[in-house]
């Protein structure tokens, strides 16, 4: 089968979930024997590429590495027309946004079109009703303007949902959100994302510390993502202060909690930590690279996730099992499909008036445990390797582009 497979940076430029997963899903696809054309945005002119190999090749539109412009759009149609024909293409594969134009102004010679999409137009947002409900005035026009092109483009994206495209998506939570954004019912396949187990799944916690030079005999805590307030990084440093003071808290010293990211509120976050007395247990390493990234998921004792924003999978949480890694985790979108398990951490429900005190007493009752046994960790690891397996993930995208081609008499 040939696939035109299409997203935004690749070969891997950007350290976002959508591009790794991508990266995935190519590999996966060719490993399932399909010969996978990939469409994408420039590359940037230096550094950081990832090695993709896709048999059909890598061809780009736009003009912006890493981003969807005006002119990708404008481009996009004549560019796949082209790839379609040249490439005998068997199906179309869009992933995100990516797939609304050619669904909704398709051209002459385009083969089928699976769009899978993984953050809704307002899930990862504070534009969720919930969240605006819980803000100020201010706050919501805030929010509102920063989110405007999502607003501006609404009308549009439920054009495309009405016009009955062929969907995947990666969560049962991703599908509800469809549904309440089309205001009407949605047909979607579910297919949990898979990951490349190599990737993750590599190195003892001893031996990533070592890599990374940090002390073996200390507790360390670690929390991904981008630095904004949406993510929860405040909760992170209040709940971690408020337990470092508490009798209970007896885990192996030193103990430091490792916030990786940049983003606006990168400045807030460490006068918080100074104001919290806890700035020298608080490492801010900004971003890293995936390689990077991979040892410390697996050198943590402890995982904090504490993203209110709706996350439509939480590819985050999934590396981290991965890792062998336990959990505690917003109770937010799509994360208690990836962290179902008492034995992989636990979930704590949003509540605006009692985070803080929840957040504490989760943190606590994991750290009881810490450090954990190596045996724990590994069948934590194996667990999430059964869970998140890339050749599931791509013999189940295949399914589905089976059952867009003509059948044989």
């Amino acid at each position: 089968m040939r696939v035109l497979e299409i997203c935004r940076s690749l070969p891997t430029h950007q350290a976002g979930g959508l591009e790794w997963h991508a990266y995935d899903l190519v590999c996966g696809l060719e490993e399932q024997g399909a010969r996978v054309t990939v469409l994408t945005t420039p590359s940037p002119a230096s550094g950081g590429l990832v090695e993709l190999k896709a048999s059909g090749g890598v061809h780009t539109v736009g003009d912006q590495p890493g981003r969807y412009s005006l002119r990708f759009f404008r481009e996009l149609g004549d560019k796949v027309a082209a790839i379609c024909a040249s490439e005998k293409i068997d199906v179309i594969h869009a992933q995100g946004f990516a797939g609304v134009p050619l669904v909704l102004w398709p051209k002459a010679g385009f083969a089928p079109i699976v769009t899978t999409i993984h953050g809704t137009m307002f899930s990862e947002t504070p534009l969720r009703s919930e969240r605006l409900a819980s803000m100020s005035f201010g706050e919501q026009i805030g929010a509102r303007w920063r989110y405007k092109h999502r607003l501006a483009t609404l009308p549009l994206w439920r054009k495309f949902l009405h016009a009955g495209p062929h969907l995947v998506v990666d969560s049962q939570f991703t599908r509800r959100e469809l549904a309440l954004e089309a205001k009407a019912g949605i047909e979607a396949t579910v297919i949990q994302l898979g990951i490349d187990q190599k990737r993750i799944w590599a190195r003892t916690r001893f031996e990533a510390r070592e890599e990374l030079v940090l002390d073996t005999d200390g507790t360390i805590f670690l929390v991904v993502g981008r630095l904004e307030p949406l993510k929860g990084h405040a909760l992170a440093l209040e709940a971690m202060a408020n337990a470092s003071m508490n009798a209970a808290f007896k885990v192996p010293q030193p103990w430091r909690l490792i916030l990786v990211g940049e983003g606006p509120e990168k400045q807030n976050l460490m006068a918080l930590a100074k104001r919290l007395n806890i700035a020298s247990h608080v490492m801010f390493p900004g971003r890293v690279p995936s390689d990077k990234l991979t040892k410390m998921y697996a050198a943590a004792d402890l995982f904090l996730n504490p993203d209110a924003g709706s996350p439509a999978f939480g590819l985050v949480t999934a590396e981290a099992l991965l890792a062998g890694t336990p959990v505690i985790a917003m109770d937010s979108g799509a994360t208690n499909e990836v962290l179902n398990s008492e034995r992989d951490g636990e979930l704590i429900p949003p509540n605006e008036s009692q985070m803080v005190a929840k957040w504490t007493e989760g943190v606590l009752r994991l750290a009881a445990r810490l450090p954990e046994p190596a045996k724990d960790r590994f069948e934590r690891a194996e667990r999430a390797a059964k869970r998140f397996d890339r050749r599931d993930m791509a013999r189940s995208m295949m399914n589905v582009f089976q059952s867009l081609m003509p059948r044989k008499r």
